[in-house]
This record gives C-alpha cells, structure tokens and sequence, in this order.
C-alpha cells in the first residue's frame, strides 16, 4: 500500500520495502528550519516503524537541528518506530562525532547500507 504524504519544502518522502527514506531537502537542519521539520514530520513518526533519514543535502547541522533529529529518534521509539541515519556530509559527520550523536542514532555510510540494515533484522 502507498501512503500519500502531503509534499513539504523541509524532505521528500518514499516508500521502498515498507521502509520511509525521508530525504532532508535544503543545506542545513539548524535553528531557522528545524521547527518546522519537526512539526511536518511528526505525522510520519506516528504512522512509519522503518525510517531513514537520508541527510546527503545536509551541509550544516547546529545543535537545534541536532537535537530535533534526537527527539524524532525518541518519538519513533516510543511508537515502537526506528530511525537510521545516512549519507552524512563530513562536516556533519564531524558534528556528530563531536557531539556523539553517532552513539545514538545508528548511521550508514549510503543509502543501500540504511535499507539492508532493516532487511537483514
């Protein structure tokens, strides 16, 4: 079954093995848009268990935007939900590193790794 999702300048959305691939739109998950990401991803926090957020856009990440992706880990956990990380910039990645973000949300170098880390569990 396909879900439609409504369309948003913050990520695009598909459906691949019942698995949401949010695709984070934009150059920077920071203060400026971080709000209004949380605010139009929370409908797919309720209704998806399998989520990847694919950052490969993603240039700049502050710790808004940190902490917006740490409080959609936690809602997608406590609908029995999972989100995975991928395609993290090196800036972001340092970021994560720095800040130890890495050891909370599993990351994956590609996409494919993301998507077969669900279909292997």
């Amino acid at each position: 079954m396909t879900k439609d999702y409504p369309t948003t300048n913050n990520f695009d959305i598909s459906i691949e093995n019942d698995i949401a691939i949010v695709t984070l739109s934009g150059d920077t998950l920071d203060a400026s848009n971080c709000y209004s990401f949380r605010e139009k991803i929370q409908p797919i926090l309720e209704q998806e268990k399998k989520l990847i957020f694919n950052m490969e856009h993603i240039q700049f990440i502050d710790s808004s935007g940190c902490g917006t992706l740490n409080i959609c880990f936690k809602k997608s956990k406590l609908n029995q939900g999972k989100i995975v990380i991928c395609c993290l910039t090196p800036q972001v990645q340092f970021i994560f590193r720095l800040i130890k973000l890495n050891r909370i949300l599993e990351c994956f170098d590609t996409l494919e790794q993301a998507i077969n880390a669900y279909l292997i569990s």
